[in-house]
């Protein structure tokens, strides 16, 4: 044990030291255990006292019998139970292990640390891309291991959010993963804690339960979600690299360089949003002084997320908003925001319009599809119509945008300075779907002229 304690260099306590095991403590980071058996073989085990993920290799020939790393912190009296559980772990492994490989955070920096087969230990600073953080040890080796299988593998993973707090300022971190539901702290308040200054992409078990919890730090920024069963999925993938090439959440008004447009007046105005939309869509009503005319927004969310989203907006601003499903009448001068879940069409009966809702399995890709909802508002006739794209990310929407442009009606996508993630925009930019380019503020700016 002295040997482990020296290449702290002193900044390991001893604790206990008995005919069973030793235990010393390096600062609140780790806890080292040097267990003996009946044999007076040697087993070395790395507690970390913040849950820190292990990552065991096993060869042979070493003299150490065992090498485990578990979670949790240290009991706080060491009963005979609690040493002959440590004395069991040796059950867990078979063989013997030459290497192990953990990493751990320290006064701000990331940090991996390794014992090697001839007894050294080896520690050098990390820089990682992607922080992976789940009390569920388990589930962050599924993570990790879909990361390493598309060539993500710049990752740090840890089981104690509490230690993600002090690597937030890290210019190195692109992106922060968690679970929703930790018992240190929730993903939420950590998300609140990050408050938009890194990407996080919220990972749930249970999207019901939690749907309130994420739709109130969405409008945060750089904020995305995804269902855990999707972990194995290319959805996964698409929304780690999105998020990770991200822009900065869009807090300040920038100066207007837009051009002065024409005050029309606007029969409809139909929006389509995806990652970053909900900051963007509360940044715009957060500005407008009124609803010059009906607004239709569709938006890459779950029925019950687009559902609480609505309540909020209804609490929060002082303008007129309608969850719809099923076939609505849009006439009254609202912003209607459409359940996730299903895919819309706009139709026309004599001089009314209506939105008609269409089972998720009818047309494929996003839910609900931007396209499909645009390309259907081709048939409706004596309309003024305004669309736009926003924050998202792919190219749903795109195409279009670019039928409706070509259709003389007004069209806009959001500008890359303030888009969250620049996917959608920029698709509908590189066709020239949109006749303008605007931020937020120049939206609700273009809109409050049209009142």
């Amino acid at each position: 044990m002295k040997k482990w304690t020296n290449f702290f260099k002193g900044n390991c306590t001893e604790i206990v030291n008995n005919s069973y095991f030793s235990i010393a403590i390096h600062k609140s980071i780790m806890v080292l255990f040097e267990v003996k058996d009946k044999s007076n073989q040697k087993e070395i085990l790395f507690l970390g006292r913040s849950n820190f993920l292990e990552k065991v290799k096993k060869i042979d020939n070493m003299n150490i019998s065992y090498c485990w790393i578990i979670g949790g912190d240290l009991p706080i009296n060491y009963s005979d139970s609690f040493k002959q559980e440590l004395i069991d772990l040796k059950h867990y492994l078979e063989g013997l292990c030459s290497k192990v490989n953990l990493t751990y955070s320290l006064t701000g920096k990331c940090y991996s640390i390794v014992l090697e087969k001839n007894n050294s230990m080896s520690i050098k600073e990390i820089s990682p891309e992607v922080v992976i953080v789940d009390d569920s040890v388990s589930f962050l080796k599924i993570v990790s291991l879909q990361l390493t299988h598309n060539n993500i593998d710049n990752y740090y993973s840890c089981t104690n959010p509490l230690s993600i707090l002090e690597l937030i300022d890290l210019a190195c971190i692109k992106l922060i993963l968690t679970d929703i539901n930790m018992p240190e702290l929730l993903g939420s308040e950590l998300a609140k804690k990050i408050n938009g200054n890194k990407p996080v992409l919220l990972m749930s078990g249970e999207f019901f339960h939690d749907s309130p919890e994420i739709i109130n730090v969405l409008s945060l920024g750089n904020i995305d979600f995804i269902n855990k069963k999707d972990i194995i999925s290319d959805d996964f993938i698409a929304k780690v690299n999105a998020l990770k090439s991200s822009s900065l959440s869009f807090k300040e008004k920038k100066s207007s360089t837009m051009k002065v447009l024409a005050h029309n007046k606007f029969d409809m105005m139909v929006i389509g949003a995806s990652t970053g939309g909900v900051q963007t869509l509360e940044v715009i009503f957060s500005e407008l002084k009124s609803v010059p005319c009906p607004i239709v927004i569709f938006i890459h969310m779950p029925g019950q997320f687009t559902e609480l989203f609505t309540k909020r907006l209804n609490e929060t601003y002082r303008l007129p908003f309608e969850h719809i499903d099923g076939l609505t009448k849009i006439s009254e001068k609202k912003i209607y925001i459409a359940k996730g879940n299903a895919h819309y069409s706009f139709i026309q009966s004599e001089r009314e319009i209506l939105v008609k809702s269409h089972d998720e399995r009818t047309v494929k890709g996003f839910c609900p599809n931007i396209d499909f909802s645009f390309m259907s508002l081709a048939e409706i006739k004596n309309i003024k119509l305004s669309a736009g794209i926003l924050t998202g990310m792919g190219r749903d929407g795109a195409k279009g945008l670019l039928e409706l442009k070509n259709m003389g009606f007004t069209t806009f996508s959001q500008d890359e300075a303030s888009s969250i993630i620049y996917g959608m925009p920029k698709a509908a930019s590189e066709l020239k779907a949109n006749k303008f380019t605007l931020n937020p503020y120049q939206i609700a700016k273009w809109i409050n002229k049209a009142a």
